[in-house]
């Protein structure tokens, strides 16, 4: 699970056209990452998910780190760097009924910290 940081304050300061630019380019970014396996979908405003497909946990979060890093290098004149919370659960030790819920929890306490 992912989430935009600060995305309304760009909404806010600059517009909706220029937030839609920035989930543009965080959609065209996580296609450019994922493996074509993989599903990436979006759930919310400036919140989307991907499902890695057959990767270890540890293959899904070098992935995730990577998606992190890509955004945060984004610039374009008026928004230099998106930066992305993300929360990573393992399918296999977490039931599916709960996989939203802790994924969101380990989302926030990423946005916490500032990861």
């Amino acid at each position: 699970m992912m989430d935009l940081d600060k995305f309304k304050k760009v909404n806010d300061q600059f517009g909706h056209e220029e937030g839609n630019r920035m989930l543009e380019k965080t959609a065209s970014i996580i296609k450019s990452i994922i493996p074509e396996d993989s599903y990436e979908f979006r759930f919310g405003r400036d919140e989307s998910g991907v499902s890695f497909m057959n990767r270890s946990v540890q293959e899904a979060r070098t992935l995730a780190e990577e998606l992190v890093k890509k955004s945060a290098a984004f610039q374009n004149g008026r928004v230099n760097g998106i930066c992305l919370s993300a929360g990573l659960v393992d399918t296999k030790e977490v039931p599916v009924d709960k996989l939203m819920r802790e994924a969101g929890r380990l989302l926030y306490r990423s946005k916490n910290k500032g990861h």
